[in-house]
């Protein structure tokens, strides 16, 4: 009866060990900020290129921006940025492996502009703010609200635009 307790309760700890341990490699699998849906994994898109600098964005509904979306990337861009769109990469979180760090040391980037906030919410410890240039891996930082809201609410915008030309000026 103690052998049949103690062995079924050895099967049971190595069990949940084993589903802990596959959670947590899943957990920290490629090292995303943002984790990408299995059934769309196939579908990550990195542009190949080297730039001084990145521009991120949450769009969780597909791999590619709509035409408005994208048409206002390119205005932040040109306008905020004082660059040419082909000169910057561009890359949508869910469906990116770049990181911060990948893009300072494989990509040569300097500043980065992160536009989506919900990849924050896992880092627990983090300190970061929005609308706050920061440096991170040694390149610096802004990150703000998500595209839409940027593009459609007058006061994230003026905070995003007042910070965004610190960092370009």
């Amino acid at each position: 009866m103690f052998l049949t307790s103690v062995s079924r309760t050895l099967r049971t700890s190595t069990t949940n060990l084993i589903k802990m341990n596959m959670d947590l490699s899943t957990l920290y699998q490629g090292t995303k900020l943002y984790s990408i849906p299995a059934d769309q994994s196939q579908r990550i898109v990195s542009p190949d290129m080297t730039a001084d600098v990145a521009v991120l964005y949450e769009y969780p509904s597909g791999a590619e921006l709509p035409e408005d979306l994208t048409a206002f990337v390119g205005k932040v861009i040109e306008a905020g940025m004082k660059l040419d769109p082909a000169s910057v990469i561009c890359a949508n979180l869910p469906y990116t492996d770049l990181t911060p760090q990948k893009l300072a040391e494989q990509r040569g980037v300097k500043t980065l502009v992160i536009f989506g906030t919900d990849w924050m919410n896992s880092l627990h410890n983090a300190q970061l703010q929005k609308n706050l240039v920061i440096r991170l891996f040694g390149i610096k930082v802004i990150i703000t609200d998500d595209l839409e809201t940027i593009r459609t609410n007058d006061q994230a915008k003026k905070a995003f635009w007042s910070e965004l030309r610190k960092l370009f000026s």
